[in-house]
């Protein structure tokens, strides 16, 4: 998956520069201003909120097996100082970035998440951004939805097709995780649905809140209702 997903974006890059010369070169090389804003550059604070996210991870992760309802907050700055330190350590890291990949970077506003990363194709690199509106979908049992608003290599747009199968392409993986993604479309946007536990006919958590705001995600579950509990009068 990693390395066909890296073929189609070192395909669109080349393809730009061939196609469209100095002026497509310059729009590659164009950073976005959510992904120079939110550049820790002080490596103190980069590993203090890293070691802020990854304690509040935990905190959360406990307080779920415990059985009781949670909240937590994440804000923007921990979750680039988690992004750009503990993800430049394999062994710190919750997860492993493709080889082409690096310094991830995510923008927190109202109801939308924005991630940048830099990708290197041999000679070329270029900020690579998606925007994503994301709800937690109404009257559904963990169900997230993820609408993809934008995709650009630098200031280019790029046409979602290598994205989507890169997605299609991780949601197989994910299936291993009890996590299904089913896809539709609203008006010229493509929307992913998540489904947490989908195989499960008792899930273990229950999300009741995903909110996105300037800075800052608020993520809250609580667990499900005892079934051998007699109901409340």
């Amino acid at each position: 998956m990693r390395r066909r997903s890296a073929w189609y974006l070192a395909a669109i890059l080349l393809l730009l520069a061939v196609s469209t010369g100095t002026i497509g070169t310059l729009l590659v090389r164009h950073v976005p201003t959510f992904y120079r804003q939110n550049e820790l550059a002080d490596a103190d604070t980069r590993e203090l909120r890293s070691t802020e996210c990854w304690r509040k991870t935990q905190d959360m992760w406990n307080t779920i097996e415990n059985g009781l309802p949670w909240t937590q907050e994440f804000t923007q700055d921990q979750l680039n100082g988690y992004l750009q330190h503990a993800c430049d350590r394999s062994s710190a890291a919750m997860f492993e970035l493709p080889d082409e990949v690096r310094d991830i970077r995510v923008g927190l506003e109202k109801d939308r998440l924005r991630i940048g990363f830099r990708y290197d194709a041999g000679f070329w690199s270029s900020v690579i951004s998606v925007e994503l509106r994301v709800w937690l979908v109404a009257k559904e049992t963990n169900v997230v939805a993820l609408e993809l608003c934008g995709f650009h290599a630098g200031a280019f747009p790029l046409g979602t097709q290598a994205l989507l199968d890169f997605i299609s392409d991780a949601a197989r993986k994910i299936r291993d995780h009890n996590i299904e993604v089913t896809w539709f479309r609203h008006g010229n946007h493509p929307v992913a649905l998540l489904h947490f536990q989908a195989n499960q006919p008792r899930p273990t958590i229950l999300l009741r809140q995903l909110e996105f705001q300037p800075g800052l995600l608020t993520i809250a579950g609580y667990p499900p209702p005892d079934p051998n509990q007699p109901p409340t009068q």
